[in-house]
């Protein structure tokens, strides 16, 4: 993961305003920016522009940046634009279809990461004597908590689960994963609360032995993620965390920082998902419908209005220990997929 420091980040900032005032084509100042960074600032120019409707200096940006980038951000972004009329817009709420995320979860590197959660959550947990409670908040089509407990059962570590409660605010996930759920484990009571973790953490009447928290915590910023997982941590004894590791929390709309971590992190999740083996139609829709919808809003709204706060290893420690009562504990922390520009964590905090 790359950053940027202080000089860089004012370098970004006057080069932006010069282009912007001057209207200097990218031959005339790119070697000002290290070469590594160069591909990344080509997209922090033109999604800025192109988030503030100034399309055709957005796509000489973008055309640029595409030919010396190794990711494909750039180059998706122009394509993403000419395809939307010319415009810089969310295409649909994420989720409102399920097979966009269920293709983006079986492409190879995401399911690597998602495997290597579950074996991280089966050796970080304890023995559980008694039958077993567990919630999973943003359940999806409910395939992780499936492989969770199949996996804690064949362990030995999980005897029997009494109920398992699915929190999904999508009506068509949460049937999806209901019925998974229901046929697998016909024994299990079934739990179902159609809504997101910000309407019920206030609300359960209920505790559990487990949380499982996939990429669901992520759509809050920090201050607001806070006040729910203390919610939450009156009803759970194990938090199990599974997010991207990115800067997407704290830098305001259009910085420099914000930029370079959406042009990396999404950029690497784009090549994942084009380079897996479907048609076309079916990775742009995964793309579009799923990534982009969290990339755009990123890119176009405001701290406090956009619909994603992915944070840093470091911050989610800090909201951890900000927001758990005393006898909680980090039981443990490991990366689940790692290259140069993407990262998935693993989280476990849970009651000593």
């Amino acid at each position: 993961m790359l950053f940027l420091d202080k000089n860089q980040i004012s370098l970004w900032d006057s080069l932006f305003t010069t282009i912007q005032n001057k209207n200097i084509a990218p031959l005339e100042v790119i070697q000002k920016v290290q070469p590594n960074l160069q591909p990344a600032f080509c997209f922090y120019v033109g999604s800025r522009f192109a988030a503030t409707d100034n399309i055709e200096k957005a796509k000489v940006w973008l055309n640029y940046g595409k030919e010396v980038e190794v990711l494909p951000t750039n180059s998706y972004f122009l394509d993403f634009i000419e395809r939307y009329k010319n415009k810089l817009a969310i295409p649909q709420p994420a989720f409102e279809d399920p097979r966009p995320f269920v293709h983006f979860s079986n492409v190879t590197e995401i399911k690597t990461a998602r495997d290597n959660f579950i074996s991280n959550c089966v050796n970080s947990l304890p023995n559980f004597k008694k039958p077993t409670k567990i919630i999973d908040i943003g359940c999806g089509s409910g395939s992780l908590v499936t492989d969770l407990i199949n996996k804690l059962m064949k362990s030995g570590k999980v005897l029997s689960v009494e109920e398992i409660a699915l929190v999904e605010p999508s009506t068509k996930m949460l049937a999806l994963a209901s019925k998974n759920l229901s046929d697998i484990f016909p024994k299990a009571k079934i739990t179902t609360i159609c809504n997101k973790v910000e309407d019920i953490s206030d609300k359960l009447n209920s505790h559990y032995d487990i949380s499982l928290n996939a990429l669901s915590l992520h759509h809050l910023p920090f201050e607001k993620k806070a006040v729910h997982l203390k919610n939450l941590s009156k009803h759970i004894d194990h938090f199990l965390l599974f997010e991207l590791n990115a800067n997407h929390d704290a830098p305001e709309l259009f910085s420099p920082e914000l930029a370079l971590s959406i042009y990396h992190s999404f950029g690497s999740a784009i090549k994942f998902v084009l380079s897996y083996g479907v048609s076309k139609e079916v990775a742009q829709k995964s793309v579009d419908y799923f990534l982009m919808t969290e990339a755009v809003s990123l890119l176009t709204q405001e701290r406090g209005k956009r619909s994603d706060y992915h944070m840093l290893q470091s911050q989610w420690h800090d909201l951890f220990k900000k927001s758990l009562p005393k006898g909680f504990a980090c039981l443990s922390e490991l990366s689940c997929y790692s290259d140069q520009d993407m990262e998935f964590i693993f989280i476990h905090y849970g009651r000593k």
